[in-house]
C-alpha cells in the first residue's frame, strides 16, 4: 500500500495529475511541506487546509519566489477540482521545482481528513 502511493506522487510529480489522497486516521498529520492552495482569493477566504497560502493559478509562475525558491522542497498544491492544481504542478515543475505533489479538489481533502 505505502509502495503504491510512494509510486503515484513520483508519477504525480512528473505529469502533473492528481493523486488519490489517503484517508487520514484520527489525529495523523497531512505530509509535511508547503501547502498551496491555487483557487482564487475569494474561494480561498471560504476555507483552505490549515498552513496553506493562497497563490492563485493565475500568478504561481511569477509569485512562487515569494513562497520558495528552495527547487527540492516539497510542495502540495490543491484547488477546487484538481484541474487548476495539474496546471500548476506543470507550471512548478517547468520552472524547475522538483518535488511537486498534485493533492486534487480541496472539498475531498476535506473529507479525508486533511486540515
Amino acid at each position: 500500500m505505502l509502495g503504491q502511493f510512494v509510486m503515484a506522487i513520483v508519477a504525480s510529480a512528473f505529469s502533473g495529475q492528481a493523486i488519490d489522497a489517503p484517508v487520514l486516521a484520527e489525529g495523523q498529520s497531512k505530509p509535511a511541506g508547503i501547502w498551496i492552495d491555487v483557487r482564487t482569493p475569494e474561494e480561498f477566504s471560504q476555507g483552505y487546509l490549515e498552513g496553506a497560502v493562497n497563490v492563485p493559478v493565475q500568478v504561481i509562475a511569477d509569485e512562487i519566489y515569494k513562497v520558495t525558491v528552495d527547487l527540492e522542497a516539497p510542495i502540495y498544491v490543491y484547488c477546487r477540482s484538481g484541474n487548476r492544481s495539474r496546471k500548476a504542478a506543470e507550471i512548478l515543475h517547468q520552472k524547475g521545482y522538483k518535488n511537486i505533489v498534485n493533492y486534487g479538489a480541496y472539498e475531498e481533502l476535506k473529507a479525508k481528513g486533511y486540515r
